[in-house]
């Protein structure tokens, strides 16, 4: 049966690329979505952790209602025991404008102003040889140096950044990196001396963090813990490696909604693909109709039927998983070259395909396979050995059969647009899982009903079509309304998905 199985794929493999190419897509999405979401991870992880690398803890609010502090903590911190440098800083909201007088980014990427770091261990920022250097006074400003290829500025230029202080023109002294890249996602940087930060943010006699360098042979750990001992109520220390760890997950958050995107379109995929495949085995089946008829004629079982039908989704959905993880796995190299094109910057890197990634990807295509052939497998087992003798290919349905379908499939649908209308008017991730299975009922429920209207609604359709080509179209279209009605479900629920 192994053989016949096989030979039957081959056979078969026009009606089959159909079929592959839907797995290959729902597979691709969901192995690009991994292998993009680990790359990316991997690459910011990087980022971050050689950014903090001379960062052995940071002191900073600990409410919500408040960010800064007075400076006066500052020397608090620099007294700890083990302490060897320490550096106060601020941030804020700084927009770099064009030639033209038109904000750079837009409403955009993030547009972040900071104070300059004369201690390169402290500084996210860097100036390489020729890029001039950091602001020493008001009126002097340093970008990075993606903004500055964007616009076109270089050293020695008057530019205007704009703030919560107003708009100001200031000399560009330098041009920096944000650790070995032009940028981080696109975002906009600025660095201004400390005292013209203060100003700019409105935070004279303030600091939002506290970088501080450990002296050689004191751990992140027990720096931390001698800062936590001495710093008032309200504020808090933590170590270096713990906020490259916030950053990223920061980072990880932001690119969130393009993985849930990602996922969506997968499912969308994967759900369609289920009718195509489904549809392609029932045709096979059909088609083959004498030739099933014949292998029970001369012996074989019908769990032998079943397994062979079955062991050809099985070669079909490995296959074209195979593909799918591969295709993947290219998918992620255009998403990562199409942000790089859009401005969102992303650490260049090499991919990282973890095993989870293969075996989800195959498991994902093999197993909707599997699922969406099961009836047409289990049908080819019911063929007698008498079909051999005729070919039966219209559609007689029994009525309580089609009972059977009404009521399961109102139910379906009812349900469906219950858990919708609560969903809608709902709010949050529940709201939307809750939309999501209803929609899903829905489709499934219009799914189970279509076959009931396939007749009326062929005949409808098909009046204003004349002659001997509409008839024969219109009666074709009525003879089998399950055919007719599982051939339209899979275009139904994509067009449904696109309004």
């Amino acid at each position: 049966m192994i053989k016949v199985a096989l030979k039957s794929v081959l056979a078969s493999k026009g009606r089959l690329i159909s079929t592959t190419l839907s797995i290959v897509i729902g597979v691709a999405f969901v192995s690009g979505t991994f292998v993009f979401s680990d790359t990316m991870n991997s690459q910011f992880d990087g980022l971050f952790s050689d950014i903090y690398a001379g960062v052995d803890s940071t002191v900073r609010s600990s409410t919500q209602t408040e960010d800064s502090f007075d400076e006066s903590i500052l020397d608090l911190v620099a007294k700890v025991d083990g302490v060897e440098l320490a550096a106060g800083a601020v941030g804020g909201y700084a927009q770099i404008m064009d030639s033209t007088g038109e904000p750079i980014g837009g409403q955009g990427p993030p547009t972040l102003g900071f104070s300059w770091l004369e201690e390169p261990r402290l500084n996210a920022l860097s100036i390489s040889d020729g890029n001039g250097r950091g602001p020493t006074k008001a009126g002097e400003v340093v970008i990075d140096a993606g903004t500055a290829q964007t616009a076109g500025f270089v050293v020695g230029d008057i530019i205007e950044v704009a703030t919560q202080a107003g708009i100001d023109e200031y000399l560009l002294v330098g041009i920096a990196h944000f650790g070995e890249e032009n940028t981080l996602l696109g975002a906009t940087l600025t660095a201004f001396h400390i005292d013209e930060a203060r100003r700019l943010f409105d935070l004279e006699g303030q600091f939002q963090t506290i970088d501080v360098v450990a002296a050689a042979g004191i751990d992140q750990e027990t720096m931390t813990q001698r800062i936590e001992e001495v710093i008032p109520t309200g504020l808090e220390a933590v170590t270096g490696t713990a906020q490259s760890k916030e950053q990223l997950d920061e980072v990880t958050a932001g690119l969130g909604f393009l993985t849930n995107a990602l996922l969506a379109f997968a499912a969308v995929a994967v759900f369609v693909g289920s009718f195509i495949i489904y549809n392609t085995f029932r045709i096979i089946v059909g088609q083959r109709t004498r030739e099933l008829a014949l292998l029970r004629a001369i012996g074989a079982e019908s769990r032998q039927i079943t397994r062979m039908v079955t062991l050809e989704a099985l070669i079909v959905g490995l296959v074209a998983s195979v593909i799918g993880v591969g295709a993947g796995t290219g998918l992620s190299i255009v998403l990562r070259s199409g942000m790089n094109a859009l401005g969102l910057t992303v650490p260049p890197g090499d991919l990282v395909i973890e095993p989870r990634t293969v075996f989800v990807g195959l498991a994902v295509g093999v197993s909707v396979t599997l699922a969406s052939a099961i009836i047409p497998a289990l049908k080819a087992a019911q063929i007698p050995p008498i079909a051999a003798m005729q070919a039966e290919a219209v559609d007689r349905s029994a009525p309580k059969t089609l009972r059977n379908r009404s009521i399961i499939g109102g139910l379906m649908v009812l349900v469906g647009s219950g858990l919708i209308g609560v969903a809608l008017a709902g709010e949050g991730s529940e709201g939307i899982t809750l939309l999501s299975m209803g929609a899903v009922s829905v489709f499934l429920g219009v799914t189970v009903l279509a076959p009931l209207f396939a007749r009326p609604i062929a005949s409808l359709l098909g009046k204003p079509i004349r002659g001997l080509v509409g008839q024969l179209a219109r009666e074709n279209t009525r003879r089998s309304p399950r055919r007719t009605a599982s051939t339209a479900s899979a275009l139904m629920i994509g067009v449904a998905l696109v309004v």
